[in-house]
């Protein structure tokens, strides 16, 4: 079972109390749960860090010091 859905989904859709011959009666399904959202850090944006690693120091802060905008 995933973390998407609590205990007591059905396997199946069709065994679902708002399933019928016509489909699902909601428009999000019933079990699901809201995801949870990341908090904001500092970092989030970092232009740097999208596809390495963090590089020690905070590229945010060199761009803006010299007048480039993040």
């Amino acid at each position: 079972m995933s973390n998407t859905y609590p205990n007591g989904k059905p396997k199946d859709c069709r065994y679902c109390y708002w399933y019928s011959s016509t489909g699902c009666h909601q428009k999000v399904c019933y079990y699901e749960r809201p995801k949870p959202e990341k908090p904001k850090t500092k970092c989030t944006d970092c232009p740097y860090g999208k596809h390495f690693p963090c590089t020690g120091w905070c590229t945010k802060d060199i761009l803006r010091s010299i007048g480039r905008e993040v």
